[in-house]
């Protein structure tokens, strides 16, 4: 996807083919020279619950945060409160917002990604990577540089093996 310099979006986290979900956690991993991860007032970074493990109106529990506080890796934690029954087809995980801060090409993937059902045992799972590009900004004057608070998505869906 082609973005500008300023620009935020939401990295957008989907589901399908899944049989026996009540929980995933993984790592986002992207180049902290062009994106930054939009933090929240407490310091989380901001993410906002996808609709598939809440099916039901079953209650969950979402955690994002900087590892180590710097920039490049985000830790995500996302399960059912309780007891609840697991989740299965297709949905919506969870979103990261993220900012453009310079230009240049680079991916968004995961690493140590786990989907778990409520034995907390792994489900085996394919998680699929995205590509950014940031472009320049028009420069109107020396003292003005237009920023663009366009938000736009890019999607990423999982596909289950088995």
């Amino acid at each position: 996807m082609n973005l500008n310099l300023y620009d935020e979006f939401w990295f957008k986290v989907k589901i399908q083919s899944a049989k026996r979900v009540h929980g995933i956690a993984c790592q986002i991993l992207y180049p902290p020279d062009i994106l930054e991860a939009v933090l929240d007032d407490s310091g989380s970074v901001k993410v906002q619950p996808g609709t598939f493990l809440s099916q039901n109106n079953t209650l969950t529990m979402l955690n994002a945060w900087l590892e180590d506080d710097k920039p490049g890796k985000i830790i995500v934690g996302l399960n059912k409160m309780g007891e609840a029954p697991e989740s299965a087809g297709a949905g919506s995980l969870f979103d990261v917002l993220f900012r453009c801060v310079g230009v240049g090409q680079g991916d968004i993937r995961f690493s140590q990604a786990q989907i778990y059902d409520t034995a907390i045992q792994a489900e085996p799972s394919q998680w699929t990577s995205a590509s950014v590009q940031v472009t320049g900004i028009n420069i109107v004057s020396v003292d003005i540089v237009p920023r663009s608070i366009t938000r736009r998505e890019i999607d990423v869906t999982l596909q289950i093996e088995g």
